[in-house]
């Protein structure tokens, strides 16, 4: 083993020179020489771990994800080879972690977030059960899958994000301050996958998700028209998927409230229009002219409040067309 020592003192006097080429080479010889531990070798787990921490000491000065790559490698090997019980486990632990967030962070950055939730699902496999510190990087990992499953389409990537959401209500207390915002998180998920997999069942349970957080925001409360627009949102989705004019009224109840309590233009506009197409579609099924007439108002306001966003306008614009033509 003194070929790895020297190896190790060459790095760090090449780094300490500012010759990072030649560390980088020497970080190469010794990988070799680390590969060549025979399975089994009492001095295998260490010696990786201490490869990997070097790949990390060079990652901090390249910042080069490929260098963190290789370190998260290497001390992965290590933690598997280590036994739990051994003193130095948990440290190996913690410092492969840490680096699994980082290297997370910095694929998001770059746009490879297949990248991102590879390192991060190691980082939560690495985090021990239920624990409110757990909740931001929860929330983060479901985020990251969410994003997966919006570019790629796989199934499995919306029940990650499904599962990670669910399992960040369960761990928060009923009471805390931002649950709405966590079950508006697990309801948007629940309505992806009845939307694009049409299962029932978690249309219900966003359904049920969304309720809670309106329940929970006081009706003065900045987010109360952000939470009543989801929940009327899933409302409208089961009454397209089976027909219940009960969900569709209520929807347009709530669209009615939100348009009300709503003072940013943008968003009046935004509820004017879904608003004016509930109203619309009911009068397809019943034939109230008032609710046509009421949809028509509705678009022209929106009309006015939409005045810098062209696609918004655009959109809208035809609906009021369409609805001119019905009349």
């Amino acid at each position: 083993m003194e070929d790895i020592d020297h190896y190790k003192l060459l790095y760090r006097l090449f780094c300490s020179l500012e010759q990072f080429n030649l560390a980088r080479q020497i970080l190469d010889s010794l990988k070799d020489t680390v590969d060549c531990i025979p399975e089994g070798h009492r001095d295998r787990a260490d010696r990786l771990y201490e490869l990997g921490m070097l790949y990390l000491d060079y990652a901090t000065r390249s910042r080069g994800p490929p260098d963190l790559d290789q370190a998260i490698k290497h001390m992965k090997d290590a933690v598997e080879l280590t036994a739990s019980d051994h003193p130095d486990w948990g440290q190996r632990v913690k410092e492969l972690k840490i680096s699994c967030f980082v290297q997370t962070g910095m694929a998001v950055l770059v746009g490879d977030i297949r990248k991102a939730s590879a390192y991060g699902q190691m980082a939560v496999d690495l985090t021990p059960g239920n624990n409110t510190g757990s909740i931001g990087w929860l929330k983060f990992i479901g985020a990251i899958y969410e994003e997966c499953f919006e570019q790629f389409k796989e199934k499995e990537d919306l029940e990650k994000a499904i599962r990670y959401r669910q399992e960040v209500v369960n761990i928060t207390p009923v009471n805390h301050p931002d649950r709405p915002d966590m079950l508006n998180s697990l309801g948007q998920v629940l309505l992806m996958s009845f939307e694009y997999f049409d299962k029932q069942q978690d249309l219900e349970r966003a359904i049920i998700c969304h309720q809670e957080a309106v329940d929970m925001v006081p009706d003065d409360h900045p987010t109360k028209a952000l939470r009543v627009n989801a929940l009327a949102s899933s409302l409208v989705s089961r009454y397209t998927g089976f027909g219940s004019m009960a969900d569709l009224d209520l929807a347009i109840q709530y669209y009615l409230n939100i348009v009300t309590i709503t003072r940013d233009q943008s968003d009046k506009a935004n509820y004017l229009h879904k608003l004016a197409n509930a109203l619309c579609v009911r009068f397809k099924n019943i034939g109230e002219l008032r609710d046509l007439e009421e949809a028509i108002r509705c678009l022209q306001e929106a009309l006015l409040f939409a005045v810098d966003n062209d696609q918004c306008r655009a959109e809208m614009l035809s609906s009021l067309g369409g609805a001119f033509q019905a009349r």
